[in-house]
Formats: C-alpha cells, structure tokens, sequence
C-alpha cells in the first residue's frame, strides 16, 4: 500500500517528464530526416547537423571555423515552443494542478538534454554553447509547456498571494504588448509589400535551385519573426545596427553592405525618413494609454495614487516584454558585415519601460478625471 501511494503522488508529473523529452526528440528526428533529405545521406553527420538546427532553433550560439552565429532565431524558438505545447497539451490532457511547476520540469528536462546534445555534436571544427542551449531550452519547453497547461485549464493558474492584487495590471499590460507588437507584424507586412521586387531580385541573384530554395524559403519564413523585432526597436526608439556601416532608427537609414539574403530587401532606400514617421513612435505610448484606462474599470480602489501606480505597471510589463522581444533580435550572424546586428540591449530597456510607464499612467489619469466628471454631472 505505501508503495502505491508514492506511485501515486509522483504520477502527475509523469506527463512534465514525458513532455520533455518529447519536445527534444520530435523536432530534432525531423530536424535529421530534413537533413538526409537535402544531403541524400544519413549518418552521424547528418545526426549532428539535426541536432544543432534544433539547439540553434532555441538560443545556442554555434562557432563554426572560428566565426561565430549567435543571433536567437526567433522563428525557430516560436515553432520550438509550439511543438512544447502540443505535446503538453496531449501528455499533460488530464490536468495538471500548477502550470508553473509542469513547465518548470519539462523544460529542465530539456534543458538536460540540450545540454547533453550539445557536448556530444560539437567537434574540433564546429562547437555549441552548452550554457546557452541548457538555458535556451529550459525556457523555450518550459514556457511552451507552460502557456499550454494554463490555458487548457485553468486551475493550474496557480500564483503568489501577492502577486494576485496585480493579475489585472499584469493582463492589461501583455495586452499593450500583444498591440504593439501586431503594429510592428503590418508594418513589415506593408513595407514587405512594397519592396518585393528588390526581395525578388536578390533571391534571383542567388539561384538556390530547387532544394536550396525550399531550404532557403524556410529559412526567410523563420526571419520573419526577427525583422518584426527588429521593427519594434525602431518604433521603440532605439533602432537597430546591422554591422558597422548600416544603421536604422526613426530618424532615417544608412545602408552600407549587406549579405544577399532576400529578407533583408525590406529595407527602405538609404537617407531621411518623412517627418510623419515619426508618429509610429506614440504607437507604444498610446497602447500603453490604452491600457491603463482600461485598468481603471477593473480596480476596486478609488484612490488615485493606487490607480496610478497599477497603471504605470501596466505599461512597464508592456514595455519590458517589447523590450525582451526585441532585443532578442541581437547577436552575431557570422564573420564581418553581420558580426553584429540588432539593438542596443540598456536603451531598449530603458526606454520602453519608462515611456510606455508614463503612458500608462496618463492613461489612467485621464480615464480617472473622466469617470470623475461623469459622477459629478
């Protein structure tokens, strides 16, 4: 009987154990098939280049022949991540009681065998981070993971008591984000329409073939994700460096030389931009607004300070979470033009926190003096 209960208190987490390690063999099997597929080989090459597409896929830095690769690619994450909650959603389907602690020991499962994966494909010539692949890994499956349970049910919602005052504030602020973030997405969607003959003639320039360009379509499709961030720390502020000689903020560009690699087409033509482009950068701010008058409905509270406090909350998760995606849009693509791309890491911060704080808070003020009038007519 004893044994049976132990069997017992330790089966639910079978399913956080199981997810795990499915999130790792499931992408990398695939990984290596597409990889025999392309090579027309299978062997312990080809084993190592799938398993390094899938370390990369969730934040591993790679140093091949001396230069290194250590741009996240975004898009690589977010298919890591979805395949995470696909599989908690069927391992994990007869509940879990805390979608914290299931994502927590899936993704240090795999984050395990990242790191396992990690020491045993890297050779003299080519070599992975083994930090940055357990930590990529434990984050990627684990908030995958997560965000699955959470969201199938809800009694796994599980949070501080403190925490708990500040769930509205919390959910009103990924909801800026989730704003900000949608503008950013059209704003590629609308430039990217308006530069595809330029994507067209780069892509025509490089000839891939057949394989090599459902290869390399695959690969521009998993860009998409970066250039959004990138386009976030323009709106930002910050704006973004591509190597030494290109840079693009609000103010305008300046283009120096540049891989041929068609997602970077979406480039506008060097030089000043027009003076009303400079309104996408209330985009936050107004997002953040919006948020916290509509936090001002959900407090209990009357009080104004408090209000206000919640809202500039609101709109610090916001701009922390803006932040965080876009500066994930930094790092080392290689040797020379891109041996550095992406945003600056403290200015990010720095800036999208305090401004859509500020936003938030103005937001609330002016949604609280509104009610205020209201009451007294």
């Amino acid at each position: 009987m004893p044994a049976s209960s132990t069997f017992h208190r330790t089966d639910p987490w079978r399913p956080a154990l199981l997810t795990g390690v499915l999130a790792v063999l499931i992408p990398v099997v695939v990984c290596v098939v597409a990889a025999a597929a392309a090579t027309r080989h299978l062997g312990f090459d080809t084993l190592r280049v799938g398993a390094r597409a899938w370390l990369l896929a969730v934040g591993s830095s790679i140093e091949v022949g001396g230069a290194t690769i250590a741009l996240l690619p975004l898009g690589g994450a977010l298919l890591a991540a979805f395949v995470a909650a696909v599989v908690a959603a069927i391992a994990g389907r007869g509940g879990a009681d805390d979608a914290i602690g299931f994502g927590a020991i899936s993704g240090g499962v795999a984050g395990a065998l990242a790191a396992v994966l990690s020491a045993v494909t890297s050779t003299s010539t080519v070599t992975t981070s083994f930090a940055r692949a357990a930590f990529g890994a434990f984050l990627v499956v684990g908030i995958g993971a997560a965000v699955s349970v959470a969201v199938r049910h809800p009694r796994s919602r599980r949070l501080p008591v403190r925490v708990r005052p500040f769930v509205p504030a919390l959910a009103e602020g990924l909801r800026a984000a989730g704003v900000v973030v949608l503008a950013a997405f059209v704003l590629v969607m609308v430039i990217a329409a308006s530069r595809v003959n330029a994507a067209a003639d780069l892509w025509a320039a490089l000839d891939p073939g057949y394989t090599g360009g459902l290869v390399l379509g695959l690969v521009c499709l998993l860009a998409l994700p970066t250039i959004v961030a990138w386009a976030l720390a323009v709106i930002l502020g910050p704006g973004i460096a591509l190597g030494v000689d290109t840079r693009v903020d609000i103010a305008g560009i300046d283009v120096g030389t540049l891989p041929a690699f068609p997602p970077l087409a979406i480039l506008p033509e060097p030089g000043p931009f027009a003076d009303a482009v400079v309104v996408i950068m209330a985009i936050p701010v107004l997002a953040a607004g919006w948020a916290g008058s509509r936090l001002i409905e959900r407090l209990a509270t009357e009080r104004l300070i408090e209000r206000l406090g919640h809202a500039a909350l609101a709109g610090a998760v916001a701009g922390l979470l803006l932040a965080l995606i876009a500066i994930s849009g930094r790092g080392a693509i290689g040797p020379g033009l891109l041996a550095e791309a992406g945003p600056p890491v403290l200015s990010t911060l720095l800036v999208a926190i305090a401004s859509m704080s500020v936003g938030g808070a103005l937001g609330a003020l002016a949604s609280h003096y509104r009610g205020a009038r209201a009451d007294s007519e």
